[in-house]
């Protein structure tokens, strides 16, 4: 039976945004607004209902299982719980059902639209994240990527891998006006002798347009140009310890005034930024394993992962501009450390009170330094070892039927 909680949807986003030390006249502040998460409901057609899991408080629990170390529903629904009581409202069932049913009708798109309006606020264009079917057609990272392009703007840069660097991935990004850093795909054949010399290791190739393939429309293929100027260098990796101790780029940067070697070797180098942003999504927020059981949920897991983790970059550059530091230069696992511990205190801080205690929250963000490490390498190994069980890969009730057969292998 649905229960009534009589608090405005305001008081519901001033308790989401908490959990994330946001308060009004902060910095970023208005990166999650009322109007904002209004907007978003809106516009998947998400209608308020007067129970106890609203679109909003459905929201904002989904965001604390992102952050707990303990993402069960048991927990989430305790935390609910606890909040319900410090705020005087009577209690309700401890059960999850009507919580995992709330989650369920909470559209994905909801959870995707607040985690790009985040990161587009929080920076001027930041990019978006794109999620598509783990096998199929055109589900692979490169078509996924051409999802992204509209989030690009004339000037960029995009650096990537190996794995991106085609003719016709290029093709489309130079139609942009949008340059190119990627290291040459393994595929295509290094000759230094070839080519018009710019510099040692440095040379100007012209690249010959492939045949059309099937993603792409004929229209398209005879729209693109037939030829590229494209410029590869040869970077070296001197520190000892790397896997690769020499690569090879491909950019569309073609004036060495611009950006010499040493300015591609060093920029070439910040593509590691984003495994750390990956390491950071799959281990410190623990989305390296899904727990969703069907299609739909793990969309909205992911996507909620993904608003929690723009939400509390806010808090990291908050920090950052009051202690002129540069983001990168604070820890992520260090804030999340932080806002958990923080997250009691704040819950239940007088509204009067919040922008205080949000300030000693950034204070003590601060003191969570990365180090400065550069050239730091590890050996690819674990130093802890496992139980040597066999991985269980057929579903659960299968392998205990077949214990139950003695026919489990």
């Amino acid at each position: 039976m649905p229960h009534s909680i009589r608090t405005s949807p305001w008081n519901q986003v001033e308790s989401l945004t908490r959990q994330f030390a946001q308060a009004p006249g902060l910095p970023f502040a208005d990166v999650l607004t009322a109007e904002q998460v209004q907007a978003a409901f809106d516009a998947e057609g998400v209608q308020a209902i007067d129970c106890v899991y609203t679109p909003l408080t459905t929201v904002h629990l989904l965001l604390s299982q992102a952050l707990d170390p303990d993402p069960s529903l048991r927990q989430a629904v305790s935390r609910l719980l606890a909040e319900r009581a410090a705020a005087g409202h009577r209690p309700i069932s401890a059960a999850t059902g009507a919580y995992s049913q709330a989650r369920a009708r909470l559209p994905e798109g909801v959870l995707r639209r607040l985690a790009r309006d985040v990161g587009r606020r929080l920076l001027a264009h930041a990019p978006d994240a794109a999620l598509g079917p783990c096998r199929g057609k055109q589900t692979g990272e490169t078509a996924l990527f051409r999802s992204l392009h509209a989030c690009l703007c004339r000037g960029d840069v995009v650096l990537s891998d190996r794995y991106f660097c085609s003719y016709f991935e290029i093709a489309l990004l130079m139609e942009m006006g949008v340059d190119v850093v990627m290291r040459l795909h393994q595929r295509r054949p290094v000759d230094f002798r070839r080519g018009r010399r710019l510099g040692r290791d440095d040379r100007l190739m012209v690249w010959t347009k492939p045949k059309r393939p099937e993603w792409m429309d004929e229209a398209t293929h005879q729209r693109l140009p037939n030829t590229l100027k494209i410029r590869q260098v040869r970077l070296r990796v001197a520190p000892e310890g790397f896997r690769t101790q020499t690569l090879v780029v491909a950019t569309t940067l073609l004036d060495r005034r611009e950006a010499s070697s040493k300015d591609l070797t060093d920029l070439y180098r910040m593509r590691w930024q984003a495994e750390r942003d990956l390491r950071s999504l799959k281990e410190t927020m623990r989305l390296g394993v899904l727990r969703g059981k069907t299609p739909a949920m793990v969309g909205k897991e992911i996507c909620s992962h993904l608003l929690a983790y723009n939400l509390i970059r806010t808090v990291l550059a908050q920090a950052a501009q009051e202690h002129q530091l540069l983001p990168r230069e604070l820890s992520f696992k260090g804030a999340v450390q932080t806002l958990l511990a923080f997250a009691p205190h704040v819950a239940l801080a007088d509204r009067a009170d919040l922008a205080d205690l949000a300030r000693q929250i950034r204070a003590a963000l601060v003191q969570h330094r990365v180090g400065d490490r550069p050239d730091r390498y590890e050996p690819r190994a674990r130093k802890r070892r496992y139980n040597n069980y066999q991985q269980l890969r057929i579903p659960r009730a299968e392998a205990k039927a077949r214990l139950r057969r003695g026919t489990y292998k």
